[in-house]
């Protein structure tokens, strides 16, 4: 087991994660936020390189994304977890997978027609690469990241924890469908 000096002394954690009540947050009290606002860098989007058939698609099922090479984030990625989630949701395998542990990686990679991706607005905003990526619609469906926040009981009175989750609080109560 990892060793986590001063556990004590973290206030707040934010995870993207689907789970994450792991060993070293068993002390912590856990609260879904369930953010899924409109601000559009929560919301995650296939892509796909510009040559792919999908490309050229106004959109596609989500059948069609069945045994397609799959580019992803390392193991405990919340990223990674997601497109696990929405594969193993909707009964879809992929050829293969392919893992990378940085975001501008796996852009190069579906760049290079590698494979499709999701990826964050955020991620493909920052160190823009003009064009070089297709975004995929999938017809019926939005993929919208989701965070939670576990919060440790000895920290009480941290006014810039309890600054940070009205904030959080506030963005999910102003949330409106995009």
């Amino acid at each position: 087991m990892k060793s986590y000096a001063s556990i004590n002394s973290i206030a707040l954690v934010i995870v993207g994660r689907s789970n994450p009540t792991t060993t070293i947050f068993s002390t912590f009290s856990l609260f879904a936020l369930s953010i899924t606002c409109s601000k559009s860098s929560l919301y995650l989007y296939i892509v796909a390189p510009l040559d792919h058939p999908f490309a050229k698609k106004k959109d596609v099922t989500i059948d069609q994304l069945q045994n397609e090479t799959w580019i992803t984030r390392e193991e405990g990625s919340g990223t990674g977890e997601y497109l696990q989630h929405v594969l193993k949701s909707n009964g879809l395998k992929a050829r293969t997978f392919v893992t990378f542990s940085s975001n501008q990686a796996i852009k190069e990679a579906v760049i290079h027609g590698m494979g499709l991706s999701v990826l964050s607005k955020y991620v493909l905003q920052r160190g823009s690469i003009g064009g070089e990526l297709a975004v995929i619609s999938v017809r019926g469906m939005d993929f919208k990241r989701k965070f939670s926040y576990v919060e440790s009981p000895m920290t009480g009175g941290n006014k810039n924890k309890e600054l940070l989750v009205e904030l959080l609080r506030k963005e999910r109560k102003d949330a409106s469908p995009q």
